[in-house]
């Protein structure tokens, strides 16, 4: 049986707070402005049809490929169908962050 941890907004703020001793009320200000900088980022990436990379903190990258439209085979129906103009997003995490992670205690 696999067990999914979620880990929440909400959840992220009350850490930070407890951890660090800075009001949630500030934390959360921090949080909705880094959301907020690294959708913009993205936004303009996808607009200016780049590929981006944003550095979330060290070992935690977003990245964005840009694809042009194109045209794709629907396998079930059999018809072609256009795929506009997109941005595909993965994360990535470094060698370095997953060894932290996997680091026997």
């Amino acid at each position: 049986m696999v067990i999914m941890l979620n880990l929440s907004r909400r959840e992220i703020v009350k850490q930070i707070s407890k951890q660090s001793g800075i009001k949630a009320k500030d934390v959360e200000i921090v949080y909705d402005t880094l959301e907020k900088i690294v959708i913009g980022y993205l936004r303009y990436a996808e607009e200016n049809h780049e590929d981006t990379e944003i550095r979330i903190f060290n070992g935690l990258s977003v990245l964005g490929q840009f694809k042009e439209k194109e045209t794709k085979m629907n396998h079930l129906t059999g018809n072609e169908q256009i795929v506009g103009d997109r941005l595909i997003l993965n994360a990535r995490l470094s060698r370095r962050f997953k060894e932290k992670i996997n680091k026997k205690k």
